[in-house]
């Protein structure tokens, strides 16, 4: 009987612990496959840099960082979208560039938005709420031509500890996809020039949302937490028939 009433105790905890198990398992996935990425996320939230205050072929310099109350050289408010913002280096210097379309001795056809010194180029979340992130990455020179190189690409919780990494090659196309999806909400992406190869790197284009996770909603955490203490009550149970027998 004694058994029968241990095992009773313990199967919550058990419960709880496969729950956490299968919640956290899994924890992120990168792709480069951007037809299937698109496919299985669809109605991601698209910042590109079509709007920026550029021409067709020129560059200029942009204050670091860049978010949807950025009003300066290369941007008005609204032109970033709302839960995001872009920076590389220290806050508050010209530390990122945008690039115009077809940029002489590039293939970018699209503008793109690099970093200007050398720093990594990030692409933060201001809430947690997306999970799913897609970037069009690509790197130039210093003296902006063309580059064909490795970089790294970290990915952060909110934490923030690095939930993932991976390399990527890329080229001055920009056009190089990698799609990104985690179990927990991401803080921020960061690029950066994994060989020390000295070029630039940036982003055309760069999708968020929010997909499909294990993540337990406030509501079954309640549940978890509940069954967590019925197992404790019922080992204090426990025991105490322990005590009580030997008495």
């Amino acid at each position: 009987m004694l058994r029968t009433i241990t095992t009773i105790a313990v199967l919550p905890l058990f419960v709880l612990l496969l729950t956490s198990v299968q919640a956290f398992s899994g924890e992120y996935e990168f792709t480069t496959d951007k037809a299937a990425f698109m496919a299985e996320y669809p109605g991601l939230k698209v910042q590109d840099f079509s709007t920026f205050n550029i021409s067709p072929g020129d560059s200029k310099t942009c204050p670091s960082p860049l978010n949807t109350l950025s009003s300066n050289q290369c941007v008005t408010p609204g032109v970033i979208l709302p839960d995001l913002e872009i920076s590389s280096g220290p806050p508050n210097f010209q530390n990122l560039r945008i690039i115009g379309s077809g940029f002489p001795g590039l293939g970018n056809p699209l503008n793109s938005l690099i970093d200007n010194n050398l720093n990594p180029f990030t692409v933060r979340f201001l809430e947690e709420r997306y999970n799913v992130v897609g970037l069009n990455i690509g790197c130039t020179n210093p003296g902006l031509n063309a580059c064909s190189g490795t970089v790294r690409v970290n990915v952060f919780d909110f934490s923030p500890a690095i939930i993932g990494s991976t390399t990527i090659d890329v080229t001055g196309d920009f056009d190089t996809f990698l799609g990104i999806s985690s179990v927990v909400p991401i803080s921020r992406v960061s690029i950066s020039d994994d060989n020390l190869e000295k070029f630039l790197v940036g982003a055309s284009v760069v999708y968020f949302g929010r997909g499909a996770t294990n993540i337990p909603t406030m509501s079954e955490w309640g549940m978890i937490a509940m069954v967590a203490a019925l197992g404790i009550i019922g080992l204090i149970y426990v025991q105490r028939r322990r005590n009580a027998q030997k008495a």
